[in-house]
């Protein structure tokens, strides 16, 4: 990894930790409590099998937003390699991941703890496209 790449990486990273900073504190709200108590209480919908097993890793909110962060951070990741795999300059591609990361649309689904399922859809597509590249 070149000097850039990582400086890139760090610099991502420090600005979704900022992005993130009133999340931190934040607890369950509207539909976490059901969606966990279902995900908690074995419910066997097979469509959002990877979404229960993640809740069911989270005993408070706290653990819940960092698993959001890592998903949310891994689609940035992905997008940014997507655009480099079209043909997108470093910086043009360093530019679309730092939108993509700060953006209010995207933060909003990794924020909020029900919206994972979004963000885990984003990351498929990503990697499906990065697999189509390659």
């Amino acid at each position: 990894m070149d000097r850039w790449t990582y400086l890139f990486l760090v610099s991502v990273g420090a600005v979704l930790v900022w992005a993130y900073a009133s999340v931190w504190s934040a607890e369950w709200v509207y539909e976490d409590v059901s969606n966990r108590t279902a995900a908690l209480t074995g419910s066997t919908d097979l469509r959002r099998a990877l979404v229960h097993w993640t809740w069911r890793q989270t005993p408070d909110a706290w653990s819940a937003h960092v698993i959001n962060l890592l998903a949310h951070s891994t689609a940035v990741l992905l997008l940014v390699l997507v655009a480099r795999g079209i043909g997108l300059t470093r910086v043009a591609s360093a530019s679309v991941g730092v939108l993509a990361a700060v953006s209010p649309v995207m933060v909003q689904s990794a924020a909020y703890v029900s919206g994972r399922a979004d963000v885990f859809a984003v990351i498929g597509i990503l990697a499906a496209c990065l697999a189509a590249l390659r």
